[in-house]
C-alpha cells in the first residue's frame, strides 16, 4: 500500500498532511486528509477532542480513521490473511470534494477534487483498483461524508458492491479521544459494559457488545463525549497503549478475525449498497 507501517513522522505524516482539508463550524475545526479519509484532528477552540495525527513511539497515532475491509487483523491463516491489520482504506488516496455531503452517486464514480476550501462538509471516494484486488479480490465503491455541526461531529461511510459475486466485509471506525494527561485514565466515567480503565485497557484491549444506547465518555476536568453508532454495528473495542494522553473507544460491525466467518461478517449481494455511520458529539466542562 501507500503507506508503510512505522515510517518516520517525515514520511508517514507527510502523506497525510499534504492532503489536508479543513472543516469548520462555530468554534469547532476539523482536519481531514484524502489520502485515507482520515480525520487527522478535532478541535473545539483551543481544546483538542481527538488525540492529533502524529508519531508516538514510531507509529502513527490518533485522529479517526476507517478500518476497511477488516478491523484489527483479517484471519489467522485464511483466505484474507494477506490484508494489512485494519485493512488499506486509510492508506490509500480519496477523491473528494468540499460542500456535499454522501450520496450513493459518490461510491460510483471517481470524482474530480473542485471547490477545495474551508466548509462544514466533505465527501471522499473510492473505487477498487489493481492494487486492492491483489490482496481483496472484490469490485468496490466506497463513500465517505464528513459534517461537521458545532460540537457534533458525524462520519457516514457508503459501501457499494459493483462486482458480480457476493463481497464480505467487516468495518470499523478507530477514534483517539484526548485526555488532558493519562492521569485522567482512572477516573473516567462511562456506560460501557465492564470497562475498568486501570486494569482493563493498558493491559489488552477490551472487546465487549456494544451498548443499546448511546456511548458516554466523562473525562475529568476535560469533557463529555457521546458516541451514536448507527445500526449495524455490534462491538465495541477500547484500547490505549500507555504512550500517550489519548483513549480509543471503537464501534465495529464484528469482531477480531471474522472476516472469514460467513454469519459474523457483512455479506454484501451483486449491486447491493450499505451505509454505516457514527456520530460524535463533545460537551467541555469549564466553558
Amino acid at each position: 500500500m501507500s503507506l508503510e507501517h512505522g515510517q518516520s513522522l517525515s514520511q508517514g505524516q507527510e502523506a497525510y498532511s499534504q492532503h489536508e482539508v479543513v472543516l469548520t463550524s462555530g468554534s469547532s475545526e476539523v482536519r481531514v486528509s484524502r489520502f485515507g479519509a482520515m480525520i487527522m484532528g478535532w478541535k473545539d477552540g483551543e481544546r483538542d477532542i481527538l488525540f492529533s495525527l502524529q508519531m508516538v513511539g514510531g507509529k502513527l497515532r490518533g485522529g479517526n480513521f476507517l478500518l476497511w475491509p477488516c478491523p484489527g487483523l483479517a484471519s489467522k491463516k485464511g483466505q484474507f490473511s494477506d490484508l494489512p491489520q485494519h485493512g488499506f482504506a486509510r492508506e490509500i488516496f480519496w477523491s473528494g470534494y468540499v460542500g456535499a455531503g454522501l450520496s450513493h452517486e459518490i461510491v460510483d464514480q471517481e470524482m474530480a477534487v473542485h471547490g477545495l476550501g474551508k466548509s462544514d462538509t466533505l465527501a471522499l471516494g473510492l473505487l477498487a483498483n489493481e492494487e486492492t484486488k491483489a490482496v481483496y479480490p472484490y469490485d468496490f465503491g466506497l463513500g465517505a461524508g464528513i459534517e461537521l455541526r458545532g460540537h457534533v461531529l458525524t462520519y457516514e461511510i457508503g459501501v457499494a458492491n459493483k462486482g458480480d459475486e457476493e463481497m464480505p466485509f467487516v468495518l470499523g471506525f478507530h477514534p483517539y479521544f484526548q485526555l488532558p494527561s493519562l492521569d485522567a485514565l482512572p477516573g473516567i466515567k462511562t456506560n460501557i459494559p465492564g470497562f475498568e480503565p486501570e486494569l482493563e485497557a493498558l493491559k489488552r484491549s477490551l472487546i465487549c457488545d456494544l451498548p443499546k444506547e448511546d456511548i458516554e465518555i466523562e473525562i475529568p476536568k476535560w469533557g463529555l463525549i457521546t458516541l451514536a453508532p448507527s445500526e449495524g454495528f455490534q462491538k465495541l473495542v477500547v484500547w490505549t497503549d500507555g504512550r500517550g494522553p489519548y483513549l480509543c473507544v471503537e464501534p465495529w460491525t464484528s469482531g477480531p478475525f471474522t472476516l472469514d466467518e460467513p454469519d459474523e461478517r457483512i455479506n454484501l449481494q451483486p449491486g447491493g449498497y450499505e451505509s454505516f455511520s457514527l456520530t460524535m458529539q463533545f460537551q467541555p466542562f469549564g466553558v
